[in-house]
């Protein structure tokens, strides 16, 4: 599902990463990356909100979700593995099953793959989501997602001055208020579609707010004092 009217936001957070890799925004350009997760946060939850009734929601969902990761990754592990024939089975297992947040903080890391870290957080949020959407009411939804958004940069405050920063910047259980963002401020309503085209300006208030949470909230993780493991 694509909407157009998220294209200018899904571009800021392409150049926010491409500025932070060239050291040009220093740690705010990590915000470009919170702005990756929000935007499947809002999509999936629209997709599965409009088919939750629906015959096939599991096959359907799924399907449509392996037909667009898996070709392209299989095409990168085919290109990395000619670049680097002598990569561990532990590596390629790691990264093929979805574990690259993992795998990167491990002595199995691999910078060939180290951007996988981020579809391996998504991956895992679609192992639940899923569930959530279907089996929970409108309100639950947002209950549940209002204590991930208030618990997520407690969380991450509380371990980075005991474990490595990149530890807590990689793993999934740090890393879902981002994708709580994207489905907090607009959980489609089936029985009111009118209302979509009412909300929209709220939803991107909120989108603002939330995002503006998780950044301080990292900054806050950055500037602690952080103990290494060895």
């Amino acid at each position: 599902m694509r909407i157009p009217r998220l294209d200018g936001i899904r571009a800021i957070a392409i150049l926010l990463v491409f500025f932070y890799h060239h050291r040009l925004l220093g740690g705010s350009g990590r915000a470009g990356v919170d702005l990756f997760f929000v935007l499947p946060g809002l999509l999936i939850t629209r997709i599965l909100r409009a088919s939750s009734s629906k015959d096939h929601y599991w096959s359907r969902f799924y399907l449509k979700r392996s037909i667009r990761i898996l070709p392209p990754l299989a095409l990168l592990f085919a290109l990395c593995l000619t670049l680097d024939p002598h990569m561990s089975l532990w590596t390629i297992a790691g990264y093929s099953l979805f574990l690259g947040n993992v795998m990167n903080i491990t002595r199995y890391a691999n910078e060939l793959f180290l951007v996988l870290w981020s579809l391996a957080v998504e991956e895992h949020f679609y192992i639940f989501w899923p569930f959530a959407v279907k089996f929970l009411q409108r309100r639950t939804l947002i209950t549940l997602v209002t204590c991930v958004l208030l618990i997520e940069p407690i969380l991450r405050a509380a371990f980075t001055p005991y474990i490595q920063g990149e530890t807590v910047y990689y793993l999934t259980p740090f890393r879902l208020d981002s994708l709580a963002a994207g489905s907090l401020p607009r959980t489609p309503d089936r029985e009111c579609p009118r209302r979509e085209s009412a909300t929209t300006l709220e939803y991107h208030r909120n989108i603002l707010r939330c995002l503006a949470a998780c950044a301080d909230s990292d900054l806050l993780c950055q500037t602690s004092h952080v103990t290494r493991i060895p």
